[in-house]
Protein backbone atom coordinates (compact mmCIF):
# COMPACT_ATOMS: atom_id res chain seq x y z
CA UNK A 1 0.00 0.00 0.00
CA UNK A 2 1.40 3.45 -0.88
CA UNK A 3 2.23 5.28 2.23
CA UNK A 4 -0.10 8.18 0.72
CA UNK A 5 -2.70 5.84 0.92
CA UNK A 6 -2.44 5.58 4.83
CA UNK A 7 -2.23 9.78 5.62
CA UNK A 8 -5.35 9.74 3.83
CA UNK A 9 -6.89 7.27 5.86
CA UNK A 10 -5.82 9.61 8.96
CA UNK A 11 -7.22 12.43 6.83
CA UNK A 12 -9.07 15.26 8.92
CA UNK A 13 -11.90 16.89 6.72
CA UNK A 14 -11.91 20.28 8.99
CA UNK A 15 -8.23 20.66 7.88
CA UNK A 16 -8.59 19.40 3.87
CA UNK A 17 -11.89 21.22 2.58
CA UNK A 18 -10.30 25.19 3.17
CA UNK A 19 -7.75 24.35 0.30
CA UNK A 20 -10.51 22.17 -2.12
CA UNK A 21 -11.17 23.97 -4.59
CA UNK A 22 -8.44 26.46 -5.80
CA UNK A 23 -6.90 24.09 -8.10
CA UNK A 24 -9.84 21.88 -9.86
CA UNK A 25 -13.02 23.03 -7.86
CA UNK A 26 -15.14 22.16 -11.30
CA UNK A 27 -15.54 19.25 -14.17
CA UNK A 28 -13.98 20.07 -17.12
CA UNK A 29 -16.63 18.77 -19.74
CA UNK A 30 -16.67 18.19 -23.02
CA UNK A 31 -20.10 17.65 -25.47
CA UNK A 32 -20.78 14.44 -23.98
CA UNK A 33 -20.85 11.26 -26.01
CA UNK A 34 -21.46 7.36 -26.68
CA UNK A 35 -18.37 5.00 -27.22
CA UNK A 36 -17.87 3.89 -31.13
CA UNK A 37 -17.17 -0.17 -31.68
CA UNK A 38 -14.78 -1.82 -34.20
CA UNK A 39 -14.40 -5.12 -34.73
CA UNK A 40 -16.25 -8.70 -34.24
CA UNK A 41 -16.89 -10.52 -31.10
CA UNK A 42 -13.86 -8.63 -29.47
CA UNK A 43 -12.54 -5.44 -30.39
CA UNK A 44 -12.14 -1.67 -29.30
CA UNK A 45 -14.21 0.82 -28.10
CA UNK A 46 -13.18 4.67 -27.99
CA UNK A 47 -14.17 8.21 -27.23
CA UNK A 48 -13.32 11.48 -28.87
CA UNK A 49 -12.82 13.07 -25.43
CA UNK A 50 -9.27 12.75 -24.30
CA UNK A 51 -11.02 12.22 -20.76
CA UNK A 52 -12.24 9.18 -21.16
CA UNK A 53 -9.84 6.31 -21.81
CA UNK A 54 -10.52 3.91 -25.00
CA UNK A 55 -11.44 0.25 -23.92
CA UNK A 56 -11.03 -3.64 -25.27
CA UNK A 57 -14.43 -5.39 -25.51
CA UNK A 58 -14.75 -9.51 -25.37
CA UNK A 59 -17.70 -11.18 -26.26
CA UNK A 60 -17.29 -14.87 -24.68
CA UNK A 61 -19.12 -17.87 -23.66
CA UNK A 62 -22.09 -19.01 -25.07
CA UNK A 63 -23.53 -17.09 -27.47
CA UNK A 64 -25.93 -17.42 -30.58
CA UNK A 65 -24.73 -16.29 -34.01
CA UNK A 66 -28.08 -14.87 -35.17
CA UNK A 67 -27.91 -11.71 -32.89
CA UNK A 68 -24.85 -11.42 -32.01
CA UNK A 69 -22.98 -8.30 -33.72
CA UNK A 70 -20.78 -5.03 -32.91
CA UNK A 71 -21.12 -2.98 -33.74
CA UNK A 72 -24.94 -3.42 -32.88
CA UNK A 73 -28.16 -2.54 -35.08
CA UNK A 74 -30.10 0.44 -34.34
CA UNK A 75 -32.47 -0.09 -31.29
CA UNK A 76 -35.27 1.99 -30.03
CA UNK A 77 -35.43 3.85 -27.28
CA UNK A 78 -38.07 6.24 -25.58
CA UNK A 79 -38.52 7.77 -22.74
CA UNK A 80 -35.36 10.17 -22.90
CA UNK A 81 -33.62 6.53 -21.99
CA UNK A 82 -34.79 6.75 -18.46
CA UNK A 83 -33.16 10.07 -17.89
CA UNK A 84 -29.87 9.25 -19.71
CA UNK A 85 -30.79 10.62 -22.95
CA UNK A 86 -31.12 14.36 -21.43
CA UNK A 87 -27.68 14.10 -19.71
CA UNK A 88 -25.86 12.23 -22.65
CA UNK A 89 -27.95 12.61 -26.12
CA UNK A 90 -29.99 10.58 -28.08
CA UNK A 91 -29.29 6.62 -28.07
CA UNK A 92 -31.69 5.70 -30.84
CA UNK A 93 -28.70 5.61 -33.64
CA UNK A 94 -25.73 4.87 -31.36
CA UNK A 95 -23.20 2.23 -31.59
CA UNK A 96 -23.76 -0.38 -29.56
CA UNK A 97 -22.91 -4.10 -28.64
CA UNK A 98 -25.77 -6.61 -29.56
CA UNK A 99 -25.45 -10.04 -27.99
CA UNK A 100 -27.55 -13.18 -28.34
CA UNK A 101 -27.55 -15.85 -25.62
CA UNK A 102 -27.52 -19.89 -27.32
CA UNK A 103 -31.56 -21.03 -25.93
CA UNK A 104 -31.24 -24.22 -23.85
CA UNK A 105 -33.44 -27.66 -23.52
CA UNK A 106 -35.63 -29.27 -25.93
CA UNK A 107 -39.36 -30.01 -26.90
CA UNK A 108 -41.90 -31.13 -24.99
CA UNK A 109 -41.00 -28.72 -21.77
CA UNK A 110 -37.27 -30.82 -21.38
CA UNK A 111 -34.61 -28.48 -20.17
CA UNK A 112 -37.34 -27.02 -17.52
CA UNK A 113 -36.04 -26.69 -13.64
CA UNK A 114 -32.96 -27.69 -14.84
CA UNK A 115 -29.66 -24.79 -13.54
CA UNK A 116 -29.29 -21.98 -15.92
CA UNK A 117 -25.75 -22.57 -17.69
CA UNK A 118 -25.53 -20.81 -20.74
CA UNK A 119 -23.98 -17.75 -20.00
CA UNK A 120 -22.70 -14.95 -22.39
CA UNK A 121 -19.89 -12.29 -21.01
CA UNK A 122 -19.17 -9.21 -22.14
CA UNK A 123 -16.11 -7.50 -20.57
CA UNK A 124 -14.71 -3.93 -21.32
CA UNK A 125 -11.55 -3.75 -20.36
CA UNK A 126 -10.50 0.84 -20.36
CA UNK A 127 -6.93 1.48 -20.75
CA UNK A 128 -6.74 3.21 -17.84
CA UNK A 129 -9.05 3.93 -14.55
CA UNK A 130 -12.09 5.76 -15.63
CA UNK A 131 -13.07 9.74 -14.20
CA UNK A 132 -15.53 9.18 -11.47
CA UNK A 133 -19.12 10.19 -12.66
CA UNK A 134 -18.17 10.23 -16.23
CA UNK A 135 -19.25 6.59 -17.52
CA UNK A 136 -22.44 5.65 -18.01
CA UNK A 137 -23.93 2.64 -19.67
CA UNK A 138 -27.36 1.74 -21.06
CA UNK A 139 -29.00 -2.13 -21.20
CA UNK A 140 -31.88 -2.40 -23.67
CA UNK A 141 -34.32 -5.26 -24.45
CA UNK A 142 -34.05 -7.33 -21.58
CA UNK A 143 -37.32 -9.37 -21.87
CA UNK A 144 -37.10 -13.30 -21.03
CA UNK A 145 -33.62 -12.67 -19.48
CA UNK A 146 -30.99 -11.24 -17.13
CA UNK A 147 -27.60 -9.84 -16.84
CA UNK A 148 -26.10 -9.96 -13.86
CA UNK A 149 -23.54 -6.86 -13.39
CA UNK A 150 -19.60 -6.89 -11.97
CA UNK A 151 -17.03 -4.48 -11.96
CA UNK A 152 -13.66 -3.95 -10.86
CA UNK A 153 -11.66 -0.62 -9.33
CA UNK A 154 -8.95 1.24 -10.43
CA UNK A 155 -6.60 -0.87 -8.34
CA UNK A 156 -8.49 -3.84 -10.06
CA UNK A 157 -10.26 -5.54 -6.58
CA UNK A 158 -13.90 -6.31 -7.14
CA UNK A 159 -16.71 -3.45 -6.66
CA UNK A 160 -19.44 -4.92 -4.13
CA UNK A 161 -22.66 -5.37 -4.63
CA UNK A 162 -23.65 -2.14 -2.68
CA UNK A 163 -21.17 -0.19 -4.49
CA UNK A 164 -22.63 -1.10 -8.31
CA UNK A 165 -26.52 -0.72 -6.77
CA UNK A 166 -25.34 3.14 -6.42
CA UNK A 167 -24.71 3.35 -9.86
CA UNK A 168 -28.26 1.98 -10.54
CA UNK A 169 -30.42 4.88 -12.07
CA UNK A 170 -33.77 3.58 -13.62
CA UNK A 171 -35.64 1.22 -15.54
CA UNK A 172 -37.79 2.01 -17.90
CA UNK A 173 -39.69 1.20 -21.16
CA UNK A 174 -37.87 1.65 -24.42
CA UNK A 175 -40.34 1.29 -26.92
CA UNK A 176 -43.49 3.14 -26.52
CA UNK A 177 -44.81 1.53 -29.76
CA UNK A 178 -45.07 -1.94 -27.94
CA UNK A 179 -47.52 -1.70 -25.17
CA UNK A 180 -46.84 -5.58 -23.88
CA UNK A 181 -42.84 -3.55 -22.55
CA UNK A 182 -42.90 -2.96 -18.61
CA UNK A 183 -39.79 -1.68 -17.27
CA UNK A 184 -37.42 -5.08 -15.93
CA UNK A 185 -36.76 -5.34 -12.09
CA UNK A 186 -33.39 -4.28 -10.65
CA UNK A 187 -32.20 -6.87 -7.91
CA UNK A 188 -28.75 -4.67 -5.75
CA UNK A 189 -28.25 -7.55 -3.63
CA UNK A 190 -27.02 -9.66 -6.94
CA UNK A 191 -26.02 -6.87 -9.01
CA UNK A 192 -28.85 -7.81 -11.45
CA UNK A 193 -31.68 -7.14 -14.02
CA UNK A 194 -33.83 -9.02 -14.44
CA UNK A 195 -37.25 -9.11 -17.20
CA UNK A 196 -39.45 -11.08 -17.05
CA UNK A 197 -39.67 -13.86 -14.12
CA UNK A 198 -41.22 -16.63 -12.13
CA UNK A 199 -41.24 -17.85 -9.14
CA UNK A 200 -38.07 -18.31 -6.90
CA UNK A 201 -36.86 -14.44 -6.06
CA UNK A 202 -35.85 -12.37 -9.20
CA UNK A 203 -32.73 -13.48 -10.38
CA UNK A 204 -33.57 -17.08 -11.87
CA UNK A 205 -31.08 -19.74 -11.26
CA UNK A 206 -33.49 -22.74 -13.28
CA UNK A 207 -34.70 -22.65 -16.28
CA UNK A 208 -38.80 -22.47 -17.06
CA UNK A 209 -40.59 -22.49 -19.36
CA UNK A 210 -40.77 -20.10 -22.23
CA UNK A 211 -41.42 -16.11 -21.00
CA UNK A 212 -43.49 -13.43 -22.08
CA UNK A 213 -41.50 -11.71 -24.56
CA UNK A 214 -41.49 -8.29 -22.61
CA UNK A 215 -39.28 -6.91 -25.70
CA UNK A 216 -38.06 -3.14 -24.75
CA UNK A 217 -37.22 -2.96 -21.20
CA UNK A 218 -34.16 -1.29 -20.45
CA UNK A 219 -32.04 0.32 -17.39
CA UNK A 220 -28.90 3.14 -17.15
CA UNK A 221 -26.66 3.10 -14.91
CA UNK A 222 -23.90 5.92 -13.93
CA UNK A 223 -20.85 4.68 -12.70
CA UNK A 224 -19.39 7.17 -9.56
CA UNK A 225 -15.82 5.70 -8.86
CA UNK A 226 -12.79 4.79 -10.97
CA UNK A 227 -12.99 1.56 -13.08
CA UNK A 228 -10.61 -0.47 -14.61
CA UNK A 229 -13.18 -3.14 -16.30
CA UNK A 230 -16.81 -3.89 -16.25
CA UNK A 231 -18.41 -7.13 -17.00
CA UNK A 232 -21.69 -7.94 -18.54
CA UNK A 233 -22.88 -11.53 -17.64
CA UNK A 234 -26.16 -12.33 -19.74
CA UNK A 235 -28.33 -15.59 -19.16
CA UNK A 236 -31.88 -16.40 -20.67
CA UNK A 237 -34.86 -18.10 -18.02
CA UNK A 238 -36.58 -20.10 -20.42
CA UNK A 239 -36.36 -22.80 -22.35
CA UNK A 240 -35.61 -22.18 -25.93
CA UNK A 241 -36.56 -18.78 -25.67
CA UNK A 242 -38.06 -16.60 -28.74
CA UNK A 243 -35.27 -13.94 -28.85
CA UNK A 244 -32.79 -13.28 -25.89
CA UNK A 245 -30.95 -10.66 -27.00
CA UNK A 246 -29.67 -7.11 -25.59
CA UNK A 247 -28.05 -4.06 -26.99
CA UNK A 248 -25.58 -2.46 -24.37
CA UNK A 249 -24.58 1.00 -24.70
CA UNK A 250 -21.69 2.95 -23.14
CA UNK A 251 -21.66 6.53 -22.84
CA UNK A 252 -18.91 9.37 -21.49
CA UNK A 253 -19.82 12.89 -20.24
CA UNK A 254 -16.30 13.80 -21.48
CA UNK A 255 -15.10 15.01 -17.45
CA UNK A 256 -12.28 15.10 -15.31
CA UNK A 257 -12.07 14.48 -11.80
CA UNK A 258 -12.31 17.44 -9.73
CA UNK A 259 -10.38 18.56 -6.52
CA UNK A 260 -13.63 16.71 -4.44
CA UNK A 261 -13.14 13.65 -6.01
CA UNK A 262 -9.75 13.37 -5.23
CA UNK A 263 -10.87 13.67 -1.57
CA UNK A 264 -13.72 11.30 -1.81
CA UNK A 265 -11.83 8.60 -3.59
CA UNK A 266 -8.40 8.54 -2.95
CA UNK A 267 -7.99 6.02 -5.48
CA UNK A 268 -8.08 8.58 -8.39
CA UNK A 269 -4.17 8.86 -7.67
CA UNK A 270 -4.33 5.89 -10.15
CA UNK A 271 -6.18 8.13 -12.77
CA UNK A 272 -3.72 10.99 -12.45
CA UNK A 273 -0.72 8.81 -12.94
CA UNK A 274 -2.01 7.26 -16.04
CA UNK A 275 -2.85 10.57 -17.41
CA UNK A 276 -0.15 12.84 -16.33
CA UNK A 277 -1.37 15.77 -18.87
CA UNK A 278 -4.58 16.23 -17.57
CA UNK A 279 -5.66 19.73 -16.22
CA UNK A 280 -6.49 17.27 -12.90
CA UNK A 281 -2.75 15.57 -12.85
CA UNK A 282 -1.61 19.42 -13.29
CA UNK A 283 -3.30 21.09 -10.72
CA UNK A 284 -2.44 21.54 -6.88
CA UNK A 285 -5.76 20.69 -5.37
CA UNK A 286 -4.37 21.17 -1.67
CA UNK A 287 -2.44 24.39 -2.93
CA UNK A 288 0.35 22.89 -1.14
CA UNK A 289 3.07 24.29 -4.25
CA UNK A 290 3.51 20.95 -5.82
CA UNK A 291 0.90 19.06 -8.59
CA UNK A 292 -1.03 15.98 -7.79
CA UNK A 293 0.96 14.61 -10.29
CA UNK A 294 4.03 14.80 -8.04
CA UNK A 295 2.34 14.21 -4.89
CA UNK A 296 0.45 10.98 -6.47
CA UNK A 297 3.83 9.56 -7.84
CA UNK A 298 6.15 10.01 -4.92
CA UNK A 299 2.83 8.07 -3.06
CA UNK A 300 2.24 11.55 -0.76
CA UNK A 301 -1.58 13.02 -0.61
CA UNK A 302 -2.46 15.58 -2.85
CA UNK A 303 -5.18 16.47 -0.36
CA UNK A 304 -2.85 17.64 2.26
CA UNK A 305 -0.72 20.76 1.96
CA UNK A 306 1.79 19.88 5.10
CA UNK A 307 3.80 16.65 2.75
CA UNK A 308 4.16 19.35 0.02
CA UNK A 309 7.58 19.14 1.01
CA UNK A 310 8.42 15.81 1.74
CA UNK A 311 6.53 14.79 -2.13
CA UNK A 312 9.48 17.70 -3.19
CA UNK A 313 12.58 16.33 -1.75
CA UNK A 314 11.37 12.83 -2.51
CA UNK A 315 10.85 13.94 -6.36
CA UNK A 316 14.67 16.12 -6.10
CA UNK A 317 13.04 19.24 -6.98
CA UNK A 318 14.82 22.51 -6.28
CA UNK A 319 12.76 25.05 -4.10
CA UNK A 320 14.29 27.86 -4.98
CA UNK A 321 14.15 27.30 -8.91
CA UNK A 322 10.37 26.96 -8.18
CA UNK A 323 9.94 29.90 -6.03
CA UNK A 324 12.19 31.97 -8.51
CA UNK A 325 9.23 31.20 -11.17
CA UNK A 326 6.16 31.45 -8.83
CA UNK A 327 7.18 33.56 -5.93
CA UNK A 328 3.60 32.89 -4.87
CA UNK A 329 3.70 29.15 -4.61
CA UNK A 330 2.20 27.58 -1.82
CA UNK A 331 5.99 26.32 -0.68
CA UNK A 332 6.49 30.26 -0.27
CA UNK A 333 5.83 30.22 2.98
CA UNK A 334 6.97 27.07 4.01
CA UNK A 335 9.73 25.78 6.24
CA UNK A 336 10.68 22.63 4.64
CA UNK A 337 13.74 22.22 6.32
CA UNK A 338 12.26 23.17 10.10
CA UNK A 339 15.14 25.39 10.59
CA UNK A 340 12.75 28.52 11.49
CA UNK A 341 12.98 30.46 8.43
CA UNK A 342 10.56 30.10 5.71
CA UNK A 343 11.66 28.66 2.50
CA UNK A 344 11.35 31.96 0.28
CA UNK A 345 13.26 34.14 2.67
CA UNK A 346 15.79 31.75 2.52
CA UNK A 347 16.18 31.34 -1.20
CA UNK A 348 16.15 35.02 -1.48
CA UNK A 349 19.27 35.19 1.02
CA UNK A 350 20.78 32.84 -1.10
CA UNK A 351 20.66 30.60 1.70
CA UNK A 352 19.59 26.71 1.07
CA UNK A 353 15.55 25.91 2.15
CA UNK A 354 16.95 22.10 2.87
CA UNK A 355 19.31 22.62 5.42
CA UNK A 356 17.86 23.90 8.95
CA UNK A 357 21.35 24.91 9.99
CA UNK A 358 21.81 28.08 7.83
CA UNK A 359 18.27 29.54 9.26
CA UNK A 360 20.64 31.58 12.31
CA UNK A 361 21.81 34.15 12.18
CA UNK A 362 19.58 35.60 9.53
CA UNK A 363 19.21 38.56 7.11
CA UNK A 364 15.75 38.68 6.77
CA UNK A 365 13.34 41.16 8.74
CA UNK A 366 11.69 37.58 10.18
CA UNK A 367 14.96 37.66 12.39
CA UNK A 368 14.91 41.31 13.55
CA UNK A 369 13.63 40.62 16.89
CA UNK A 370 15.97 37.70 17.56
CA UNK A 371 18.73 38.09 19.60
CA UNK A 372 22.14 36.25 18.36
CA UNK A 373 24.64 35.07 21.04
CA UNK A 374 28.03 34.78 20.13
Amino acid sequence: MKKGMLKRARLLLFFVFPFLGFGVGTAFSQTPEYATFTGGLSGSGEFTCSEMPGFTYAVTGDTAPGDTSVPGPAQVVDNNGGGMEVVFGQADAQQNIEVEVAGYGGGNGGGIGDPITNTVTTTLDFDSPTPPNSLAFLVADIEQDQVTICAFDSDGAPVSAAVINTWFQASFDADNSDATSTPPTWEAATSTLVGEFGAGGVKQTNYVADLTDNEAGAAWFRVNIAITKIEFKFQAMGVNPDDPSYHLFVATTCEEPTCMDLLNDPLICDYIIDNPNSAIAQADCDNGGISNLIECQTGEDPSDPSDDCMALMDAGLDICTILANDPNNGLATQDCDNGGVDNLTECNANQDPKDPTDDFPCPSPNCADIIIKN
